[in-house]
């Protein structure tokens, strides 16, 4: 976290909702990787970039072997996205509290227990973050764009099940 500075928070939103882009069997799982998702989120809301994240969240490590494991395959992905992506529409990409508002909204969607529910909105996030940490403007449109589809398909699929 030292080393993203400013862009701290996008990573940790990122390193946290990263794993919900792929379909866990593990029930629980979603829950507990969107609480600091949506504490990062809210942190960003209240605070925006400024003054950091906590010095308790600060202190955290993370196992080397955790950190490999999880370099080996999002790193070529990383390398293929980050051919298109580069710092551009900065006055979208640097609207921190706004974008932590978006994946504030977001958070609570991946921590429902809907089988398979909580995938759109990771992508979501994962680009939303992905688009922070690079500033990259456009990559943050296209994060909001996947979320406004999710919310769309999760309003009429409501519609369709639930009567009245």
């Amino acid at each position: 976290m030292k080393a993203a500075s400013s862009r701290a928070h996008g990573l940790g939103i990122l390193l946290f909702a990263l794993p919900e882009t792929i379909p866990a069997p593990v029930p629980g799982t979603s829950a507990i990787l969107a609480i600091p998702v949506i504490l990062i989120a809210a942190h960003l809301v209240a605070f925006g970039e400024g003054p950091g994240l906590p010095k308790r969240v600060l202190s955290q490590t993370m196992p080397i072997s955790v950190i490999r494991k999880v370099a080996h395959y999002v790193c070529p992905i990383f390398r293929w996205i980050e051919r298109f992506s580069c710092p551009r529409l900065a006055a979208i990409a640097t609207r921190e509290r706004l974008l932590g508002g978006i994946c504030l909204v977001l958070g609570p969607i991946l921590a429902a227990p809907i089988p398979f529910g909580n995938l759109a909105p990771a992508v979501g996030i994962v680009i939303i973050a992905f688009g922070m940490i690079q500033r990259d403007g456009v990559m943050v449109l296209i994060g909001i764009a996947v979320a406004l589809i999710l919310a769309l398909i999760l309003y009429l699929a409501a519609e369709a099940v639930l009567p009245g």
